[in-house]
C-alpha cells in the first residue's frame, strides 16, 4: 500500500517538480515543528527537572505558531547549502570547509533554541532583547 502512494506521489512530482518542492519544504517544516516541540524535554533532563513528554506535546500544541515560525526559519537556515549549491558558489558550498562550520553553526543554533524554548515556556523565563 505504501509502494503505491509512494509510486503515486513520484509520478505527480515528476510532472509537477514545483510541487515536490512545496511538498517537501511543508514536510520539513512540520516534522521540524514536532521535533523542536518534544526538544524541552532535553535542556529539562540536562538539569534533572524532568517533564512528561504528555506536557511538552501540551506546550508545544499550545504555542503552535511561535513553533511552526521557529522552524521554517532553521528550515530555511538548512537550505542555505543546498540553494548556494545551484549558483557559481556551488563548489564552495559543498566544499567540508563550508560544510563543517555551517552545521555546526546550525547545531548549535537548534541546540540554543531548545534551551531558550525551556527557559521561556517550562521556567516562565522572559526573552531578553
Amino acid at each position: 500500500m505504501i509502494s503505491v502512494v509512494a509510486g503515486i506521489l513520484g509520478g505527480i512530482l515528476f510532472v509537477f517538480p514545483m510541487l515536490g518542492i512545496v511538498v517537501f519544504t511543508v514536510t520539513s517544516v512540520v516534522l521540524s515543528a514536532f521535533v523542536l516541540g518534544l526538544s524541552m524535554i532535553l535542556p529539562a533532563a540536562a538539569l534533572q527537572d524532568p517533564i512528561p513528554l504528555a506536557q511538552a506535546r501540551q506546550i508545544a500544541w499550545a504555542n503552535l505558531g511561535a513553533i511552526l515560525v521557529l522552524s521554517l526559519l532553521i528550515t530555511l537556515l538548512n537550505s542555505v547549502p543546498q540553494i548556494l549549491a545551484g549558483t557559481p558558489l556551488g563548489p564552495v558550498a559543498n566544499s567540508v570547509s563550508y560544510q563543517l562550520p555551517s552545521q555546526w553553526l546550525i547545531t548549535m543554533l537548534s541546540i540554543s533554541v531548545a534551551t531558550t524554548l525551556y527557559g521561556y515556556f517550562i521556567q516562565d523565563r522572559n526573552l531578553v532583547v
